[in-house]
């Protein structure tokens, strides 16, 4: 059927507009309810066969009331195959990742601390499902979208199970997210291996790819014989210890080494994000010259705040000295460091000499973290600067990595 073909098609009262997703359980379309006027999603299986699945989702998420579960509104037939009508959501977390890193680009702070948080309120919905008896099995980035207002909802419900129904030898779920012990099919699945999945989503929020790389036969030899994982820091080294350790005690090996429960995952998900808020690193003034305005956020603005230095960087078009005395000397006067961006736009900057020199006569020079992009000497900006340890990232994107670790280490070691 083509799109031409299904934007005519009607399924009891439920116009369908357009494809939203498919994958291999079904097909889920954009539809409105003619009758309250309002737009859905129906999701249909991919042939007869799947009905009864379909059916018990359905079930099971009649059984379910959780603001971060999937809402489930109407199910029926259509010639022979069933549907499920449920909320519409826009966009799933695994889109969202997958934009973040593309072209080598990394997440914003902002995006990280939402991604956070939406992994909280899913963690949160899991404690539900488990204490209310069901595992879900089948968790991955996709699993998890946003309903209209931005919320999280979990889906992709087909596989879940009650704790009693788990079976010896039944193989279910995604090799890439599965636990060790849903990979050896053992019978004693339990809301650990939720927890499990929920690490790898959160090593995939952190790093842009998975624990573990291969095809899904090699992977699930490998989740199966409990082969040992990449630290995310080994993909990004300024990840913050402390979050790596979250993500790494959810994919522990041994279900008993994980979190107890998905609740105790989302406290501290949201302790690490909270904390990292107010962060004791102090405030970072940024001064740079415009030119140099999309490296300093890329490389700059989002290490620090990713590491919980706050930084004070403004994207007001300074025009005059009156821009500049109203709006950047206040930055200078609240924060605690200056970053002076060493480059040859900033050395024909009025502004930026301006702000280093208020610097140099104000902060004490530990205070004071010089980092060169371009091939110009310090002594150009100001003979104190030759006596202050600077950061170079002029290097091949190959050596960001020891600049990175070093503008780190800049605030770390001098707090």
């Amino acid at each position: 059927m083509t799109e031409a073909d299904r934007t005519e098609l009607m399924i009891g009262r439920y116009a369908i507009v357009s494809t939203l997703y498919r994958d291999s359980f079904s097909t889920v379309y954009r539809a409105m309810d003619n009758d309250l006027g309002r737009a859905v999603a129906i999701k249909v299986p991919p042939d007869e066969f799947g009905n009864d699945r379909l059916h018990e989702e359905a079930v099971v998420l009649s059984k379910l009331d959780h603001r971060s579960v999937q809402v489930v509104y109407d199910i029926g037939y259509h010639g022979c195959f069933r549907f499920i009508v449920s909320e519409l959501t826009e966009r799933s977390l695994d889109e969202e990742i997958h934009s973040a890193y593309s072209d080598g680009n990394r997440p914003t702070v902002s995006e990280l601390s939402n991604w956070l948080e939406c992994l909280a309120v899913v963690a949160e919905g899991l404690d539900y499902c488990h204490r209310r008896g069901y595992i879900h099995r089948c968790l991955s980035p996709r699993a998890i979208r946003f309903t209209r207002n931005g919320s999280p909802c979990l889906h992709h419900f087909e596989l879940a199970i009650s704790r009693e129904s788990a079976c010896e030898g039944e193989f279910v779920g995604i090799p890439a997210y599965m636990s060790p012990e849903q990979a050896r099919t053992s019978p004693l699945i339990t809301a650990a291996s939720d927890i499990y999945s929920l690490g790898v989503i959160l090593f995939e929020a952190l790093t842009g790819e998975r624990p573990r790389r291969g095809t899904a036969l090699s992977l699930l030899s490998r989740v199966a014989n409990g082969s040992e994982i990449r630290r995310p820091s080994k993909v990004w080294p300024d990840i913050p210890p402390q979050l790596e350790e979250v993500c790494l005690h959810c994919l522990r090996n041994d279900p008993s080494e994980r979190y107890q429960s998905a609740a105790e995952l989302a406290v501290e998900l949201r302790r690490w994000n909270q904390g990292c808020q107010s962060s004791s690193l102090g405030q970072a003034f940024i001064s740079h010259s415009s030119t140099d305005r999309e490296f300093v956020e890329r490389e700059i603005i989002s290490l620090l705040e990713r590491n919980g230095v706050r930084t004070w960087y403004s994207k007001v078009e300074i025009h005059s000295a009156k821009d500049w005395e109203r709006t950047l000397r206040d930055g200078l006067e609240n924060s605690d460091w200056l970053v002076f961006v060493m480059s040859k736009s900033s050395l024909q900057s009025e502004w930026c000499r301006d702000e280093l020199f208020w610097a140099i006569d104000n902060f004490d020079k530990e205070k004071i973290v010089p980092v060169l992009i371009d091939d110009v000497r310090p002594e150009e900006f100001h003979i104190r600067l030759t006596r202050i340890q600077h950061v170079d990232f002029r290097e091949a994107a190959a050596a960001f990595e020891a600049a990175r670790h070093s503008l780190l280490h800049a605030f770390l070691d001098k707090s």
